[in-house]
């Protein structure tokens, strides 16, 4: 992926916040490091762009679908992916497409869109956090945070999944699941660290981890 979506982490209070809540999580239940039942991972930075456009239009729809290489999600709360990149629903004329393909680059897009469209580069502004680990704690950090019932979504497979922005841990989330019962959490880069400090907390009770993304 092009060096201009390498953003540093937004994350900074990894070392003295996230160390303790975990020394706490052992020294009141006893459960070590390697029993934790939730991993809250930064995933490595990529391209997001929200385009708009008018997907009634058939070249507009034609030329994204052929640019992103994969089906256009029109139901609501719905997205696709392939193995580079997520297109997420928004609205009816908006989406959110986040790419670590070296092809997909907002001057590309622009120049093969071949019809009005906006796109907006939302990179510099966002982060993703995928939660993994047992589905019980998942889902119970998911209550604690949000009054969306992630429960009725059918799990996410070959090649879509379910989305929602949504109130998430009193910030606002847009929140996926993956087809290995992950969740990602797309958030702006100003609430991430805010973020974190929430689901360790929420997560303490089951033995919660951090893992930043190596910039290596």
């Amino acid at each position: 992926m092009s060096n201009k979506y390498h953003f540093g982490s937004p994350i900074i209070s990894e070392g003295a916040f996230l160390a303790s809540s975990k020394e706490e999580k052992i020294d009141s239940s006893g459960i070590s490091d390697a029993r934790s039942l939730l991993t809250i991972r930064e995933v490595v930075p990529a391209a997001q762009f929200i385009i708009r456009g008018d997907r009634g239009d058939e070249s507009f729809g034609l030329s994204l679908d052929q640019n992103v290489k994969m089906a256009f999600p029109l139901e609501p709360c719905t997205y696709r992916y392939n193995s580079k990149s997520q297109l997420y629903w928004l609205g009816p004329d908006e989406w959110l497409l986040v790419s670590v393909s070296e092809s997909i680059l907002e001057r590309t897009l622009r120049d093969r869109l071949k019809a009005p469209a906006v796109i907006t580069d939302v990179s510099g502004g966002q982060t993703v956090l995928n939660l993994s680990g047992a589905l019980s704690s998942i889902e119970a950090v998911l209550k604690k945070s949000s009054v969306y019932d992630f429960g009725a979504w059918v799990d996410a497979d070959r090649g879509a999944g379910r989305c929602v922005r949504t109130t998430f841990a009193k910030a606002s989330a847009l929140i996926a699941n993956r087809s290995d019962q992950s969740y990602d959490v797309i958030i702006r880069r100003s609430f991430a660290d805010y973020v974190v400090r929430w689901l360790m907390d929420a997560g303490r009770e089951f033995g919660s981890t951090f893992e930043r993304y190596s910039q290596s």
